[in-house]
């Protein structure tokens, strides 16, 4: 989803779940899927900072979160999950 300038408690509360949602799943490719090498170890790695830096913005009371922000680390969530995928080949 592309966050808005200003964010709404309704936006921030959809944040909130992709955040949770990117929680499980690094939950779960750490237990079923477990790094084999350097490379699947990084891309995890990569994972899980960018998932703690949306949780840190996510967290800010609704009038400071940077929406542009956001919305970067979202995706850069994103594209650390699937390169992880792909990197695993699952």
């Amino acid at each position: 989803m592309a966050y808005t300038k200003p964010m709404t408690p309704q936006q921030r509360a959809e944040a909130a779940a992709a955040y949770r949602s990117f929680r499980r799943n690094l939950k779960q490719f750490r237990k079923e899927y477990p790094p084999r090498n350097r490379d699947e170890r990084d891309a995890l790695f990569q994972y899980h900072e960018a998932i703690k830096a949306m949780g840190l913005e996510v967290a800010k009371p609704v009038d400071w979160i940077e929406a542009r922000k956001l919305n970067r680390l979202e995706n850069a969530a994103r594209t650390a999950m699937f390169e992880y995928i792909v990197r695993y080949e699952l």
